[in-house]
């Protein structure tokens, strides 16, 4: 290993941000402190913690819109079983992966809400990009990211027509299988997923790379709930108050701003994060043989999941025009 890789992978991923010492550098923009009502409701007596999850959420360096372009992504994975314990042969285990720590958490808690599953962290051996990363269409209208089907005249498509001797109408069924076990038709053993992806494992891939649209829509992050809450509801909310709708975005400016900086997320949408779409979400579904397998590196822990996945719905973007509004004509400090 070079003496610049083994520099790459010491710096590949930054520390989270410590959420007090960014409030104090950021405390003063309009609405910082006011996040937490965006996604809570009247009453609550927990804005404290509403806030931490979703700065932590908004600051941990993995939770960024597009794919990382480290060399060796770090990936996450919500599991049962420890993965020193694991049988490398089974498929079950160590197949599904997500460069977004925030993804692999609402894992553990969609398993078993009652009972969350641990999270670790895994070294993927190679970048996105490359040639053994097969990365599906997508197509992108405002902020939500979807994937959709492989056709004839895709390159992906040639290269495993040209690697199996099939036809393009057989391939293009071939490596849209993927789209299968998305849609939880998983092989149930090490055999009968080889088997499914033959095709694909013959052009010379390891991973399918997808969005994940399910997560982004049922069970979005608190922070994507609170930017769709104040980059599109506080203005249409704002419409039907006194001081309009472009005043009440104004104020969030600042908040907004920063959000974007630090999430990656490179323009305001025509919807609602969380509310149609939410914020991207993506999984990395490793197909190939154990010396291709990311590499285990530690085992984080039983995440605490409490209110950290809230989708955003009408009531969430009327706090946002409402907080905007009272602080505008002097009822908020």
């Amino acid at each position: 290993m070079s003496a610049f890789d083994q520099a790459w992978d010491i710096v590949k991923i930054s520390d989270p941000v410590d959420s007090r010492s960014f409030m104090e550098e950021h405390g003063h923009l309009p609405g910082m402190d006011k996040l937490s009502h965006t996604v809570g409701w009247e009453g609550h007596d927990d804005m404290d913690r509403l806030q931490e999850i979703i700065l932590e959420q908004m600051l941990h360096p993995s939770n960024q819109f597009n794919l990382t372009t480290a060399k060796t992504p770090t990936l996450y994975r919500a599991d049962r079983q420890s993965a020193e314990d694991a049988d490398a042969e089974d498929f079950r285990h160590g197949r599904f992966f997500s460069p977004q720590l925030l993804t692999a958490e609402q894992y553990s808690g969609y398993q078993n809400p009652n009972n969350p599953s641990s999270v670790f962290e895994y070294e993927m051996p190679v970048p996105f990009d490359h040639d053994s990363v097969l990365r599906v269409p997508v197509s992108q209208t405002g902020l939500a990211i979807a994937s959709y089907p492989f056709k004839e005249d895709d390159s992906e498509v040639a290269r495993l027509a040209d690697a199996n001797d099939m036809s393009l109408e057989d391939a293009v069924r071939a490596i849209n299988s993927w789209r299968d076990t998305y849609l939880g038709n998983v092989a149930r053993t090490s055999q009968g997923h080889r088997l499914k992806n033959e095709a694909i494992r013959n052009a010379g891939y390891n991973y399918i790379i997808y969005p994940e649209v399910a997560s982004q829509v049922f069970r979005p992050p608190t922070a994507g709930s609170a930017f769709g809450a104040i980059d599109w509801g506080a203005a249409f909310e704002g419409s039907k108050m006194p001081m309009g709708s472009e005043a009440i975005d104004e104020w969030w400016e600042p908040t907004r701003n920063v959000i974007m900086q630090e999430m990656g997320i490179p323009n305001r949408g025509d919807n609602a994060m969380g509310k149609h779409y939410g914020f991207p979400q993506w999984a990395a579904y490793h197909i190939g043989d154990e010396d291709s397998a990311p590499e285990y590196r530690r085992r984080l822990g039983i995440p605490e999941l409490t209110n950290k996945y809230r989708r955003v719905d009408y009531p969430n973007f009327s706090n946002t025009a409402r907080i905007a509004q009272l602080a505008l004509s002097g009822g908020m400090e």
